[in-house]
């Protein structure tokens, strides 16, 4: 307001003024620009952190050292030999496609189970450790539980699943 009284007194004339008053407005204009885009960024990041929660054995990243393109092979200290026991997993994601934190091996047919929570249809993969090579897909109805099985697998190969989004679901293989 300082600034404006002076240049009143030395430019004698409205005109500066009300330059000077209109500069005044669009800086609050800016302010007031950047605090709604700094409260949606915060308000995107709150969504997506909230989008994805009671996961077991998902993430949003395949398992440990496999490569989207299939260049490395995975860590074999992280997998479930099915033939002890079951590979369990649950989770949701608005966006995120869900990949099991552990590959699983062991057996050349395989038990699954899968409950899709959602109304939107849920498509599970299987693949190889590798990645590259996409073995099997199903697809669960909305509200809806499928059991099955896949025949065909290599026992000692590593295989892991994804599951689309939006997702929200539990499950198994074994």
């Amino acid at each position: 307001m300082g600034i404006c009284l002076a240049l009143q007194n030395n430019f004698k004339g409205n005109l500066k003024l009300r330059r000077c008053h209109m500069i005044g407005k669009m800086k609050k204009l800016g302010c007031l620009v950047l605090s709604v885009f700094i409260v949606m960024a915060m308000s995107i990041t709150s969504f997506a952190s909230g989008s994805i929660n009671k996961m077991h054995n998902v993430s949003t990243e395949p398992p440990e050292e496999i490569s989207t393109y299939g260049l490395d092979k995975p860590n074999t200290k992280n997998y479930i030999d099915l033939n002890n026991g079951k590979l369990t997993f649950s989770g949701n994601a608005e966006v995120s496609t869900l990949y099991t934190n552990k590959h699983f091996k062991g057996k050349t047919t395989i038990d699954y189970s899968i409950t899709n929570y959602s109304s939107s249809k849920l498509t599970v993969k299987f693949y190889t450790s590798s990645g590259w090579f996409k073995s099997k897909q199903i697809t669960v109805e909305g509200n809806a539980t499928l059991t099955g099985t896949i025949a065909g697998l290599e026992a000692d190969k590593l295989y892991y699943l994804t599951f689309s989004a939006p997702s929200n679901f539990s499950g198994y293989v074994e």
